[in-house]
């Protein structure tokens, strides 16, 4: 579910692995701003580049410091999640795009 590198390459390449039509958003909170609880029919990936952030993924909460590294974080379809800015942070949305 998780995986951390040193470089944004790496992290972009761990959300987009297959041949998928995927889409990345650029997303920027401020300390305290959070994300509520969501869910998606699609699968989704965060790559957190900069800052610290509580995750919420199902049941379970993770503590995130992208100091020396980025995180990218695999939520399955489905899943509920929500987060909170624990500083400034910016992190990537990388949803896969269903066609139907």
């Amino acid at each position: 579910m998780f995986s951390r590198h040193r470089k944004f390459r790496n992290a972009l390449k761990a959300a987009t692995g297959k041949e998928h039509n995927r889409m990345i958003v650029a997303h920027f909170l401020k300390r305290g701003e959070e994300v509520p609880i969501d869910r998606h029919d699609a699968d989704e990936w965060i790559i957190i580049d900069k800052g610290i952030c509580s995750v919420l993924i199902g049941n379970t909460e993770y503590d995130i410091d992208a100091g020396s590294h980025i995180f990218t974080i695999h939520i399955p379809k489905r899943t509920e999640h929500a987060f909170v800015a624990l500083s400034d942070i910016e992190y990537f949305v990388v949803k896969e795009i269903i066609t139907e």
